[in-house]
């Protein structure tokens, strides 16, 4: 999903699915993308929010291409400093201490 700026935020940026509805025609899908600091929210969001809109839109087509249905795609930008180094927020964000996806490793078990 953010490809387009891996280059600027590579290690900075994390994820987390706020909602998921599939009640109706349109799947509706609510995110968070969680960044450190104030300038790396300015390089996801870009001038006027045309890089937000580039990855939403990018993301969005991902999506409905995987489910084969249509998606509705919010997307919201949030500085969290320093979830990186905090446990607590690591295991919101599904990940567990040593860096590790620990939803993938069950999903592979």
């Amino acid at each position: 999903m953010l490809t387009s700026a891996r280059g600027e935020v590579p290690h900075a940026v994390a994820v987390s699915l706020d909602e998921y509805d599939e009640a109706g025609k349109t799947v509706r899908i609510q995110a968070t993308i969680h960044v450190e600091k104030v300038g790396q929210r300015k390089i996801l969001v870009g001038h006027g929010g045309e890089k937000l809109k580039e990855i939403g839109t990018r993301a969005r087509k991902r999506i409905e291409a995987l489910i084969e249905r249509p998606v509705f795609l919010g997307l919201f930008v949030r500085v969290t400093p320093r979830w990186k180094s905090m446990p607590r927020q690591l295991a919101e964000l599904g990940y567990g201490p040593s860096g590790r996806d620990e939803r993938a490793e069950k999903d592979r078990r």
